[in-house]
């Protein structure tokens, strides 16, 4: 029997693409090829023909998520008066998706999801109220604005928003949203304008009674 100094070489495309998958996520269906090759050497240190093993197809499946940022806020607010939350939705999966998009009030408040179209995170009125995301690319991302009107008979209120993915409905993501009422103020809301009342003395035009006992 011969004997042989073994000398082992794997070469692992496989392996390669599987750690750069992790950094940017290979897309769905991408086919990845792999194979290995070994050197053999003899005792005597003489080099063995190589050999090369078959090559072996990987397709990539599709894995999906989504995140939501960010995923909580705070804000003070009058009972009634309208308050906004910017929010941004993105596809972190390897394919195309498209998200659910929902919101609840924990007290009563009345919640409204709209399109961001220019992304400031305030609601204008050509921006239409919106369910979802439309479809996203991998790692595309939606802005929207979840609008909350603290009702008049809660001091706070907890909004819960979420996306879910209509592809897989265990990958979704949610954010939580605080209003306060903010407290009230000692305004003079209502004024009663009297004309122009000239008066040429220096001496009483801080002093004079311009109503007429009013």
């Amino acid at each position: 029997m011969n004997h042989f100094r073994v000398g082992m070489i794997l070469v692992c495309v496989l392996a390669l693409f599987a750690q750069a998958g992790v950094m940017a996520a290979t897309p769905a269906g991408t086919q990845i090829q792999a194979n290995s090759t070994a050197q053999y050497y003899s005792q005597s240190g003489t080099l063995m023909p190589t050999a090369t093993s078959n090559t072996v197809t990987i397709t990539v499946g599709q894995a999906l998520g989504v995140t939501i940022s960010p995923t909580s806020s705070t804000k003070e607010s009058y009972a009634g008066a309208p308050v906004d939350f910017g929010v941004t939705i993105t596809n972190t999966g390897n394919n195309s998706d498209t998200f659910s998009l929902a919101a609840s009030s924990q007290n009563g408040s009345l919640v409204t999801i709209y399109n961001d179209a220019n992304g400031d995170g305030i609601h204008q009125s050509t921006e239409p109220a919106v369910s979802s995301t439309g479809a996203l690319s991998a790692g595309s991302s939606f802005k929207c604005v979840v609008q909350v009107s603290l009702s008049g008979n809660a001091g706070s209120d907890t909004v819960t928003f979420t996306a879910k993915s209509q592809s897989d409905s265990t990958k979704s993501a949610a954010a939580i949203f605080t209003v306060t009422k903010q407290a009230e103020r000692a305004e003079i809301r209502t004024w009663l304008l009297n004309g122009y009342h000239p008066n040429t003395d220096v001496a009483t035009r801080m002093t004079r009674d311009y109503l007429g006992g009013e």
